[in-house]
């Protein structure tokens, strides 16, 4: 006796809205299909963490001059 592959798969994971929709339309569709659960990992760590006594004030000004907007100054 052989055993049928499926003809898709699916790759999701407890934390994924894009899986779980993909995962109800083939289901809806009846599709033949092997739902893979991939575990969640966070692994993220941003490229350029704040300073040290840095404020999320500066943080945020500098955020806005990189997307080329300027900031207007008010001198005394």
């Amino acid at each position: 006796m052989t055993s049928v592959e499926p003809t898709m798969r699916i790759y999701s994971g407890p934390l994924s809205m894009f899986g779980a929709k993909a995962e109800i339309a083939a289901r809806e569709k009846g599709l033949d299909f092997e739902l893979i659960m991939v575990p969640f990992v966070s692994a993220y760590e941003p490229k350029h963490p704040r300073r040290e006594g840095q404020s999320e004030a500066a943080s945020a000004g500098a955020g806005r001059l990189r997307k080329g907007r300027s900031l207007a100054l008010m001198g005394g």
